[in-house]
């Protein structure tokens, strides 16, 4: 009886938060909630659009950035909405994303947290806060992945493309998982080594069930703790604290699957069966990097496992939509194969030393970048109280900043809803989306030099020995310019399609062998 009164009590302070006169100056130690519910008036805040008194704004559950970019022309480039006591800012201009994400790169370094994440907690390095252990991850990766020792990563990207190309020639899947397993056997590779197949697969697996998990336990709005985080002390035996028992249960499967490679690979070395990879290397040779010998195993595990959970999902993504832009604009596809023909021949497949020579692929890869951006939504957050523009940021604020809308600028991009590759091939082309697509700030992405690769040399391959006839849904519908339904989350891709393939002759498709 005591206890229920002591929910119930609980629930109601939550709820009166809203209705109690705010305040600007809290003691240390305030917990962010009551900041969120009680900090500033509505004109400390920046203007967005109305919101219900309890449950904030309602969130469309599809193309949320372009409803944000609606909302942007309505309120200004920089925006602020509610969803119950969480708190988001939105950057619509290159400007504004530049200021606070670049120029105050310490400050919007963090990233969004939630009574949720805080009970599932595990070592991703994707939601790591800033501090020693995110930053031991970035000097990992970016050791393994900065341009000069990228070049020796090469023949991996090379042997997955060909691969990729001999099997989407009448395959019975879609783009879309094709794709992926491209995406992901690229990222395994680097991470664990030129592992069997068969362990591939499972490492994938492996990497898919983690991603799922994450993907739930960050779903907006199906957790009502994250927005009264005060539920978090509700016993997980208590009515109703599912929530309770599916955190506890996912932090012990997401910490298994992390570790269970990394497990795999431990064993290898001890029988002398490992491969050379990311993970071997820095298994064996950390001083000066890691800390505490201890720690080892736990942060190259986390550090191996984002090679996956970062590049899978957004390569797979760009790969897909390269191939339904293509099918769509097919005088693209053969001005690319014309200038390919052109300067590397009919007898070999591009390569990188021919990329400065290839400057219309370069144009068709800047254009899918801003076409659709694989994460259209950048998303960091505050990790102290900030004012810009008069208007107060209170610290853990989530602050997105709608890329996708700033490649869309007809100012920078004239007539953004065309697929116009032309456009960066003037004497004065439009600024580069990969400067946004690969993030900005101490949030950018350390792979981004393997990643801009692989994806370049896909497209010019592709280009080179494939005819791209036609894309249809997964339910038969064609699908034509008028309209491409994308994917909704942190990453956004075209919904799963098929797509009809031939290889220009039977010279190209030999030259994958080659």
């Amino acid at each position: 009886m005591m206890l229920s009164l002591w929910i119930l009590t609980a629930i109601i302070l939550a709820f009166s938060a809203y209705f109690v006169s705010p305040q600007k100056n809290f003691p240390p130690g305030t917990p962010i909630f009551f900041r969120y519910v009680l900090l500033q008036t509505k004109e400390s805040l920046r203007p967005g659009p109305p919101a219900k008194r309890i449950s904030g704004n309602d969130i469309p559950n599809s193309e949320i950035w372009a409803v944000l970019g609606k909302w942007a022309k309505a309120y200004g480039d920089i925006l602020h909405f509610r969803i119950f006591s969480r708190h988001f800012v939105v950057l619509s201009s290159l400007e504004a994303t530049l200021d606070l994400y670049e120029k105050r790169s310490k400050t919007y370094a963090g990233r969004p947290t939630s009574a949720m994440s805080e009970l599932v907690r595990n070592g991703s390095v994707l939601f790591s806060q800033p501090g020693n252990r995110l930053e031991i991850y970035r000097r990992l990766l970016r050791a393994w992945l900065n341009p000069d020792i990228a070049k020796k990563h090469f023949h991996i990207q090379r042997e997955e493309t060909n691969n990729f190309l001999k099997k989407i020639v009448d395959s019975k899947e879609t783009m879309s998982i094709l794709a992926r397993r491209y995406a992901g056997s690229i990222a395994i590779r680097l991470a664990y080594g030129d592992i069997p197949e068969i362990e591939k697969e499972n490492f994938a697996l492996i990497a898919d069930e983690l991603l799922k998990v994450q993907n739930q336990g960050g779903q907006p709005g199906r957790w009502l703790v994250n927005s009264f985080p005060i539920l978090r002390f509700v016993p997980s035996w208590f009515p109703g604290a599912y929530f309770k028992r599916w955190a506890s249960e996912t932090h012990t499967k997401t910490n298994e699957l992390i570790r269970k490679p990394i497990q795999m690979i431990r064993q290898q070395m001890k029988t002398g069966e490992a491969i050379p990879s990311f993970s071997t290397h820095f298994l064996e040779n950390t001083e000066g990097l890691i800390p505490h010998r201890a720690d080892r195993e736990d942060v190259v595990a986390c550090a191996a496992n984002s090679f996956y959970a970062a590049g899978t999902e957004t390569t797979s993504g760009f790969v897909a939509l390269c191939f339904l832009l293509l099918s769509l604009h097919p005088e693209v596809l053969h001005k690319g194969q014309q200038e390919i023909d052109n300067v590397v021949g009919t007898y070999a497949l591009p390569s990188i030393e021919h990329r400065a020579g290839l400057p219309y692929i370069e144009s068709i890869l800047k254009e899918v970048h801003r076409f659709h951006p694989a994460a259209p939504l950048l998303f960091h957050a505050a990790t102290e109280d900030d004012s810009y523009r008069g208007y107060f940021i209170p610290k853990g604020c989530t602050v997105y900043a709608n890329i996708w809308l700033m490649l869309r600028d007809p100012e920078h991009y004239p007539e953004p809803e065309q697929f116009r590759p032309e456009r960066f091939m003037m004497e004065s082309p439009p600024p580069d989306p990969r400067k946004l697509t690969f993030g900005l700030g101490r949030r950018a992405c350390p792979g981004q030099h393997v990643g801009d690769v692989s994806l370049w040399l896909t497209l010019a391959c592709a280009i080179a020995v494939c005819n791209i006839k036609s894309c249809t849904m997964a339910d038969g519908t064609k699908i034509d310019r008028a309209f491409i339904p994308f994917t909704q989350g942190l990453a956004s891709a075209p919904e799963p399609f098929y797509c009809h393939v031939e290889y220009r002759s039977q010279m190209h498709r030999d030259i994958l062998d080659l």
